[in-house]
């Protein structure tokens, strides 16, 4: 990992009879002894129900690692990989295709103008000739929504250079 570059941090939602939720916790608490994430919160949604609603979680395992919100139980090194890629273009691409295999293309749109990595990450999956074809007709989707957005006007450029 990059040194210059603080490792993410973790939320993981669970409840106390949730069958996945202590394989996710065990496995971001290594992470987090080994240095790979900087900090850990685990919210029990039984007794904070509040916070979960703030965010929209209806199902545990429920994971914020750094700008990753991940479903579902995720072994070790599946974890480790996501804290790798928190930081760079290639893993929010990795992330958005995901989200689009999974229909979340909503999160994807609401992602891609807060965070530095978004548009860098849309144009990585964009240049991608083996990208699959629900890869390609959800960043067609995103780039209509993002119509007239600074974002996407500031990668004009670069989105000619791929057509």
């Amino acid at each position: 990992m990059n040194e210059t570059v603080s490792p993410p941090d973790a939320r993981l939602f669970l409840t106390s009879h949730c069958p996945h939720c202590p394989t996710v916790l065990a496995g971001l608490t290594q992470l987090v002894k080994e240095g790979v994430i900087g900090r850990l919160e685990a919210v029990n949604i039984e007794v904070r129900p509040d916070v979960a609603e703030a965010l929209g979680v209806r199902a545990v395992p429920w994971l914020e690692l750094g700008p990753f919100r991940l479903r579902g139980l995720r072994g070790p090194q599946e974890l480790r990989q996501w804290a790798e890629r928190a930081h760079s273009a290639e893993g929010m691409a990795e992330y958005f295709r995901e989200l689009f295999g999974e229909g979340r293309l909503n999160e994807i749109i609401e992602t891609v103008p807060k965070s530095p990595l978004g548009m860098d990450a849309l144009l990585h999956l964009l240049a991608d000739p083996e990208a699959e074809l629900q890869v390609r007709l959800g960043i067609g989707a995103v780039m209509e929504d993002l119509e007239g957005d600074p974002a996407l006007q500031a990668v004009a450029e670069k989105l000619g250079q791929l057509t």
